[in-house]
């Protein structure tokens, strides 16, 4: 008689369904909670993009919602506010890409320095550009060069006749060079200094000017982030 045996082998596979159907939403619940954490970290990063480029995303609308009634004006108003929108893309995408890793290719940076270029050349300024930078840097150390840049642009892109950045390291430093003919300003300490004040980087800053020419140098101590 194996009806015993029969049950029995019944009330196993009854059993083994149940557990599958547990594991099957265990399985589904941990799904759920890594989609959440998932979705709670770029919502974070999403904050924190939006929160440290406000000032650049608010001069960006400014500039848009009110453009100048004559076509050379607006067309003056497109080519700059095209340079400060590539800014504010590229700048997040190194916001992003900050999230997943402490140190990046240099070849990223470059990459947002010569989309800037592009749209800097269409404003009529001769620009060039001596890439030297072959290395994995800090992220930080990244973002630091490009807002620095983008700092001096906005003081003096209107009006500048000509710009070339040299970007280098040797043992001791990250270095950018940037040599200005005919700014609209002067670039000047006061007007960068919150980069010296920045106590968790070994920065130097120096200019010069010359004959309508600003040369401004800009260097990051290895020492200052490793």
């Amino acid at each position: 008689d194996i009806s015993k045996l029969n049950i029995l082998n019944e009330e196993l596979r009854s059993t083994g369904d149940v557990i599958a159907e547990e594991n099957a939403i265990m399985d589904a619940e941990n799904k759920i909670r890594e989609e959440n954490i998932k979705v709670q970290q770029q919502s974070k990063l999403y904050d924190e993009i939006a929160r440290t480029l406000k000032p650049k995303l608010d001069k960006l609308n400014g500039l848009l919602s009110d453009p100048p009634g004559d076509e050379e004006s607006f067309r003056e108003l497109m080519k700059y506010s095209c340079v400060l929108n590539a800014y504010i893309k590229r700048f997040s995408n190194l916001l992003i890409l900050s999230a997943s890793s402490r140190h990046i290719s240099s070849e990223e940076l470059r990459l947002s320095f010569a989309e800037s270029f592009e749209y800097i050349s269409l404003m009529g300024i001769e620009a060039h550009m001596d890439w030297e930078l072959n290395e994995y840097l800090p992220i930080e150390t990244a973002l630091i060069l490009y807002e620095f840049f983008e700092a001096v642009l906005d003081i003096s892109m209107v009006g500048m006749k000509a710009l070339l950045v040299e970007m280098s390291a040797d043992g001791s430093e990250i270095r950018l060079n940037m040599q200005i003919v005919d700014p609209r300003k002067v670039i000047a300490y006061e007007k960068t200094k919150k980069y010296l004040l920045n106590t968790n980087y070994n920065i130097e800053i120096a200019f010069d000017e010359e004959e309508k020419t600003e040369y401004i140098s800009f260097g990051i101590k290895r020492n200052g982030y490793l």
